[in-house]
C-alpha cells in the first residue's frame, strides 16, 4: 500500500463545516475507533454526484431518494475509493484489523435493521427541518427539487401529509424491536446498545468477555498450578493423541447435573472432575447417563423439571394410539373407523356377522376406562417426579471402568500435537531449532509470514514474551507479527489467539505478503504506514523468494533515529537482521538461495532437520514375570523352558486322574442331582498347586514386594514412525547497514592506527581489569 492519508468525504453544513449526516457518523465512529488519522473534504449537495463519479466508483443500482451517488466516500491510502458506510466498514476491519470491529457477530446488522424502521417512517418530520436548518443556503433550491422528484410532492406537502403524529405512530413498532434489541444485548448502564461497551465484542465460554478487561492471563504464559475453571487444558488420551478442551463448570450439555463433560475413546470425563487438579494428574472416566440427551438437549431447551412431564405426554400419546389400533384391529376396523378391507379369521372357525359397531364402541369403552386410571397413576408419578427434579442437586460423579486419560497444562508443544491440522503445521523438533537459531529472545520482534494453523505462532509468541508491561515498564516489549493469506484461517486462528490471551503479542494481518510486503497499519497520528522493526523472520511460503524483495533496507539512509526514512523497510536498522525460509523442496531452496545472494543476505546455509524418538525402557524376560504389564512372559533359559514344561505335564497328569476317578464312580454326586460337589471340585482344581491361576496370582503377590523397576536390561529402540514435517530450512543473516558516517564515527572512538598496533586492545585489556576491582 502506498503512502498517503485516509480521506473522508463529507456533507456541508451551513454556519460552518461539521457532521450532520448520521451516515457519515458511522464511519467517523469507525476510523476513530481504530485510531485513523483522516482529512475531511466537504462536499454541497449539488457537488457530490459529479465529485463521487470522477473518482471512479460504481454507482448504486437503485439508491435511497433516487440518489446512484452518496456520501460517506473514503479514499484509502492505496488509492482506493468506497462508497457507503457499510461498505467502508468492511474495507476498513480489512485493511486495518486491529482493533477489530467485530462484524462478525452480525449485532451490527440488526441494530441498521431496527434503525431503518424508525428512520424511514420519521423521513417527513426530519428532512424538512434538515433542509431548513443545516443544508448550506445555496443547495437548498436544488435539494428541495431533488426531494420533490424523489417523493412526487414538495417537502412541506410531505410534512402536511405524512408528518406529526401520524410519522411518530408509523415509527412505534421500530421502536419496540430497539428497546427489545436493547433490553436483550445491554450488559450495565452505558450509552451503547451493549452498554458501556462500544463494539459487539465476541462473548467467551463461560460467559465472561474480555471487554475493558485489559490484558488476559495466558496459559502458554503464565500456568496456574491446578486446572482453573474457564481455563485452557489438553487431555492425554495416549502418546501422540491429545485432545484440547476448554473447562466449563457451568455449561449445560444435556447431561443433567453433571454438566460439561467431554467424551473419547477411553470413556467420558465430566468437567467437574477435572476442575482444581494437578497438571500430570491421571483421571479416571466416570458413568454419565448420556441416554437423555435428546430429552434434555440444547434443541429442545427445557428445564430438567419439566422433561418427565414432556415424556409422560409423549407415553400417554404412543399408548393411546397402540390401544387405539389394537382395538380396531381386533374389531377387523382401520384406525379412522372405516371397516377393514381383510379380516383374519380362522378357517375352521364358524362363520358369523358380528355387530361390528357396537364391538368396537365396546372396545373403546373398555379402552378409556384404563386409559383413565393409567393417567391418574401416571399423573402421580409426573407430580412426584418433578418434585424430586427440583429438590436434586448434583450428585457426585460415579467412576466407571472404561479407562483413564492425564490433564496436562497448555504449551506450545502439546498445543502443537492436539491442534486441528488446518494446513502442514511446523512440528516442535523444527520451530524449536528455528528459534535458536534466529536468536529470538524475550522483547524480540519477530515476523512470521505463513501462520496456517497457528503452531510456530503459539512458540514464537512464548519466546518474544518478556512479561506484564505494567510490572516491566522499561523492558522491551516482544512482538510476532504474522501474516496469512488464506481469510478463513485468519479468522479462526484470530479466535484462538483471542482465547489463549496472545492476541496483545500476537498481530495478525490478512495479506498477501509476496504482494503487499510487512507493513503494519499507520499508527495513530501518523500519515505512513508502521514499520515492525523485526529483527527476525520466518517465511513460511510456496514462494519465500518472492517476499523477499520486501527484505531490505535499500531505503535506510543512516542507523540513527526513527525517522520517516526507516518506515519504508520492515526491518530494524539498528541491529542485524536473521531469516529462516521453510521449504519442502529442493527447487524452492535453489530459488530462495538464488534470490537472497542478490539482495545482499550472508551466511547462507541449508539444514534438514531428521528427529529420531528413541524408546528406552526395560526389557524383563522370564516366566517369573508372566502375567505382569509390560513384560515378555518367555522363558528366559533353557531349564526354566524345561521346568514349566514339566509343570505342565504334571499338571496334565493330575487332572486325567480326577477325571478317571470319576468315571469309575468315586467320586460320585448326591442322589439329589445337585451340582455343589462339582462346582466345588472345578472351584479347586482351578485354585489347587500347579494350576494357571493359583500361578498368576503367585506371581502377582510376589511382585508387590519387587521393585520391577529395576529389574531386568535397560535397552533403547529408534521409533521408525516420525510425526514431523520434513522440510529443508534456509538461514541468512542481513548485516545491518553501515554508512560513512557510521565509520567515521567509528574511527573517532577507535582510530585505526591503534587497532594495528594493538593498542585498542590493550585499553580495552586494562579498562576491562578496572571494572573487576571496582
Amino acid at each position: 500500500m502506498s503512502s498517503g492519508e485516509v480521506v473522508l468525504y463529507d456533507i456541508a453544513r451551513r454556519g460552518g463545516n461539521s457532521c450532520w449526516s448520521g451516515n457519515v457518523w458511522k464511519t467517523r465512529l469507525a476510523l476513530n475507533y481504530k485510531r485513523i488519522p483522516y482529512t475531511t473534504t466537504w462536499l454541497s449537495h449539488p457537488e457530490v454526484e459529479p465529485t463521487v463519479k470522477q473518482l471512479g466508483i460504481t454507482p448504486n443500482a437503485s439508491g435511497l431518494l433516487g440518489t446512484r451517488y452518496t456520501v460517506p466516500v473514503v479514499r484509502l491510502p492505496n488509492g482506493e475509493h468506497v462508497m457507503e458506510s457499510a461498505a467502508i466498514a468492511e474495507r476498513l476491519e480489512e485493511v486495518y484489523p486491529e482493533p477489530s470491529l467485530h462484524l462478525e457477530t452480525g449485532l451490527h446488522n440488526m441494530a441498521a435493521m431496527v434503525v431503518g424502521k424508525t428512520g424511514f417512517a420519521l423521513i417527513p418530520v426530519f428532512m424538512p427541518r434538515t433542509v431548513r436548518t443545516m443544508v448550506v443556503e445555496s443547495s437548498v433550491p436544488w435539494v428541495r427539487e431533488a426531494r420533490q422528484k424523489a417523493f412526487g410532492m414538495t417537502l412541506d406537502e410531505l410534512e402536511a401529509a405524512k408528518g406529526g403524529e401520524r410519522a411518530w405512530e408509523a415509527a412505534k413498532p421500530g421502536f419496540v424491536e430497539l428497546r427489545s434489541l436493547i433490553s436483550d444485548h445491554k450488559r450495565d448502564e452505558g450509552p451503547f446498545i451493549l452498554g458501556s461497551v462500544i463494539m459487539a465484542v465476541p462473548e467467551r465460554k463461560g460467559g465472561k468477555s474480555r471487554a475493558g478487561s485489559g490484558m488476559k492471563r495466558s496459559p502458554f504464559f503464565c500456568t496456574a498450578p491446578a486446572a482453573e475453571d474457564s481455563s485452557l487444558a489438553i487431555l492425554h488420551l495416549k502418546r501422540d493423541t491429545l485432545l484440547p478442551v476448554t473447562l466449563d463448570s457451568t455449561a449445560d450439555e444435556g447431561y443433567g447435573t453433571q454438566g460439561a463433560v467431554s467424551n473419547t475413546r477411553f470413556g467420558s470425563f465430566p468437567h467437574d472432575t477435572l476442575i482444581g487438579l494437578e497438571w500430570g494428574s491421571q483421571v479416571r472416566a466416570s458413568k454419565v447417563d448420556t441416554g437423555s440427551r435428546g430429552r434434555k438437549g440444547k434443541k429442545n431447551n427445557v428445564e430438567p423439571a419439566e422433561t418427565p412431564v414432556q415424556e409422560d405426554v409423549a407415553e400417554e400419546e404412543d399408548e393411546a394410539k397402540v390401544s387405539r389400533k389394537r382395538s380396531a384391529d381386533e374389531a377387523g376396523m382401520n384406525e379412522d373407523g372405516s371397516v377393514s378391507a381383510v379380516k383374519k379369521v380362522r378357517r375352521d372357525a364358524p362363520v358369523q356377522q358380528p355387530d361390528i359397531a357396537a364391538s368396537q364402541k365396546r372396545k373403546m369403552d373398555d379402552t378409556n376406562a384404563t386409559q383413565g386410571a393409567s393417567k391418574k397413576q401416571k399423573q402421580h408419578k409426573q407430580q412426584q417426579r418433578v418434585h424430586d427434579n427440583s429438590a436434586s442437586t448434583a450428585k457426585p460423579p460415579v467412576e466407571a471402568n472404561s479407562g483413564f486419560v492425564h490433564i496436562l497444562q497448555p504449551t506450545p508443544e502439546s498445543w502443537t500435537s492436539s491442534l486441528d491440522h488446518r494446513t502442514q503445521v511446523v512440528y516442535t523438533p523444527d520451530y524449536s531449532y528455528i528459534l535458536q537459531r534466529l536468536r529470538v529472545k524475550p522483547g524480540s520482534t519477530l515476523i512470521e509470514a505463513g501462520a496456517g494453523s497457528g503452531s510456530f505462532t503459539h512458540a514464537a509468541a512464548r519466546a518474544v514474551y518478556s512479561g506484564p508491561t505494567a510490572s516491566n515498564k522499561k523492558r522491551k516489549v516482544g512482538k510476532v507479527c504474522s501474516y496469512e493469506y488464506h481469510e478463513p484461517r485468519v479468522q479462526t486462528l484470530r479466535e484462538e489467539l483471542s482465547d489463549h490471551g496472545i492476541d496483545d503479542v500476537v498481530q495478525l494481518t490478512h495479506r498477501d505478503v509476496c504482494e503487499d510486503g510487512f507493513m503494519l497499519q499507520a499508527a495513530a497520528g501518523t500519515s505512513h504506514a508502521a514499520s515492525p522493526l523485526a529483527n527476525a523472520i520466518f517465511l513460511d511460503l510456496p514462494a519465500p523468494w518472492k517476499a523477499l524483495k520486501h527484505l531490505t533496507r535499500n531505503d535506510i539512509e543512516t542507523s540513527e533515529g526513527f525517522g520517516d526514512s526507516h518506515e519504508r523497510s520492515p526491518l530494524n536498522p539498528t541491529s542485524p537482521v536473521h531469516i529462516c525460509t521453510f521449504s519442502p523442496c529442493i527447487e524452492q531452496v535453489t530459488a530462495t538461495v538464488a534470490e537472497m545472494r542478490k539482495l545482499g543476505w550472508i551466511e547462507i546455509e541449508m539444514v534438514e532437520v531428521q528427529n529420531r524418538r528413541i524408546d528406552v525402557r526395560r526389557e524383563q524376560v522370564g516366566l517369573r514375570n508372566e502375567g505382569l504389564r509390560g513384560v515378555n512372559p518367555s522363558a528366559a533359559s533353557v531349564e526354566e523352558a524345561i521346568g514349566r514344561l514339566r509343570e505342565v505335564e504334571g499338571g496334565m497328569h493330575s487332572f486325567h486322574g480326577h477325571m478317571k476317578n470319576g468315571a469309575d464312580g468315586k467320586g460320585k454326586q448326591p442322589a439329589n442331582g445337585s451340582t455343589d460337589n462339582a462346582e466345588a471340585y472345578g472351584r479347586s482344581s482351578r485354585t489347587q498347586p500347579g494350576s494357571k491361576a493359583a500361578r498368576l496370582a503367585k506371581i502377582k503377590q510376589e511382585a508387590e514386594d519387587r521393585k520391577l523397576y529395576k529389574e531386568g536390561n535397560l535397552v533403547h529402540r529408534t521409533e521408525a514412525e516420525v510425526k514431523t514435517h520434513t522440510s529443508y530450512l534456509v538461514f541468512a543473516v542481513l548485516p545491518r547497514a553501515w554508512t560513512e558516517e557510521d565509520e567515521k564515527a567509528c574511527e573517532e572512538v577507535t582510530p585505526y592506527e591503534k587497532i594495528v598496533t594493538g593498542e585498542a586492545a590493550k585499553n580495552a585489556d586494562s579498562t576491562e581489569e578496572v571494572e573487576m576491582a571496582e
